[in-house]
Protein backbone atom coordinates (compact mmCIF):
# COMPACT_ATOMS: atom_id res chain seq x y z
CA UNK A 1 0.00 0.00 0.00
CA UNK A 2 1.34 3.37 -0.79
CA UNK A 3 0.34 6.54 1.04
CA UNK A 4 -2.53 7.08 2.87
CA UNK A 5 -3.42 3.14 1.81
CA UNK A 6 -3.48 3.55 -1.60
CA UNK A 7 -2.69 0.52 -3.69
CA UNK A 8 0.89 0.80 -5.55
CA UNK A 9 1.54 -1.81 -8.06
CA UNK A 10 5.18 -3.06 -9.56
CA UNK A 11 4.76 -3.85 -13.44
CA UNK A 12 4.17 -7.82 -13.19
CA UNK A 13 1.26 -7.06 -10.47
CA UNK A 14 0.20 -4.63 -13.27
CA UNK A 15 0.40 -6.90 -16.08
CA UNK A 16 -1.67 -9.30 -14.50
CA UNK A 17 -4.66 -7.19 -13.65
CA UNK A 18 -4.78 -5.58 -17.52
CA UNK A 19 -3.89 -9.26 -18.07
CA UNK A 20 -1.03 -8.26 -20.80
CA UNK A 21 2.20 -9.28 -20.91
CA UNK A 22 4.83 -7.46 -19.07
CA UNK A 23 6.56 -6.29 -21.94
CA UNK A 24 3.44 -4.62 -22.83
CA UNK A 25 3.48 -2.35 -19.55
CA UNK A 26 7.25 -1.29 -20.71
CA UNK A 27 5.87 -0.30 -23.73
CA UNK A 28 3.42 2.06 -22.37
CA UNK A 29 5.70 2.92 -19.62
CA UNK A 30 8.38 3.92 -22.42
CA UNK A 31 5.66 5.70 -24.49
CA UNK A 32 4.27 7.40 -21.48
CA UNK A 33 1.13 6.12 -22.37
CA UNK A 34 0.72 4.51 -19.04
CA UNK A 35 0.85 6.79 -15.76
CA UNK A 36 3.68 5.69 -13.68
CA UNK A 37 6.47 7.07 -10.94
CA UNK A 38 9.61 5.99 -10.19
CA UNK A 39 11.01 4.38 -7.15
CA UNK A 40 14.92 4.50 -7.88
CA UNK A 41 14.96 2.45 -10.80
CA UNK A 42 11.62 0.97 -10.28
CA UNK A 43 8.90 1.38 -12.37
CA UNK A 44 5.37 2.07 -9.88
CA UNK A 45 2.18 2.56 -11.02
CA UNK A 46 -0.96 4.22 -8.55
CA UNK A 47 -4.00 1.93 -9.36
CA UNK A 48 -5.92 4.91 -8.52
CA UNK A 49 -4.28 6.39 -11.78
CA UNK A 50 -4.95 2.98 -13.50
CA UNK A 51 -8.49 3.68 -13.07
CA UNK A 52 -8.83 6.27 -14.25
CA UNK A 53 -6.57 5.79 -17.80
CA UNK A 54 -8.58 2.91 -17.97
CA UNK A 55 -12.04 5.22 -18.10
CA UNK A 56 -10.22 7.45 -20.41
CA UNK A 57 -9.79 4.37 -22.34
CA UNK A 58 -6.05 4.10 -21.67
CA UNK A 59 -4.35 1.66 -23.84
CA UNK A 60 -0.67 0.44 -24.43
CA UNK A 61 -0.56 0.93 -28.20
CA UNK A 62 0.10 -2.88 -28.69
CA UNK A 63 -3.70 -3.39 -28.30
CA UNK A 64 -4.68 -1.11 -30.61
Amino acid sequence: MGKHGEKILDVRELAEFLRVNPAAVYQGVKRGTIPHFMVGQQIRFRFSEIEKWMEAGGTTREEE
